[in-house]
């Protein structure tokens, strides 16, 4: 399984990418959402997760023109925050499903 995750919490990708270990995933680490759209493009990934950060929110953008470019992968989006309007945003723009930190 080949994974991109979007972070910019290096503690959280290494526990991410530990979980994993067992099933033999592949991971592309990013912590700048401008690159993670180039990548999509060059490569399959079978899941994307992207961690939605304060203050830019980079995320729920991304995910929308992810949808928008007709790119059919699971998107999970996962965060601290509590506020169900994230929530409502990220389902609105296309997300696969929504986990909350901590897990």
């Amino acid at each position: 399984m080949h994974i991109l995750l979007l972070s910019h919490d290096a503690d959280f990708k290494l526990r991410i990418k530990e979980h994993f270990k067992q099933f033999e995933c592949s991971f592309d680490l990013f912590d700048d959402a401008s690159k993670v759209f180039d990548a999509i493009y060059k490569k399959i990934y079978d899941v994307v997760i992207l961690c939605v950060e304060e203050p830019h929110f980079e995320a729920l953008e991304l995910t929308k023109q992810i949808r928008e470019n007709k790119i059919r992968v699971p998107i999970i989006l996962v965060s601290k925050l509590l506020d169900f309007e994230y929530l409502k945003m990220g389902y609105e723009r296309g997300c696969s499903d929504y986990l909350k930190e901590p897990f």
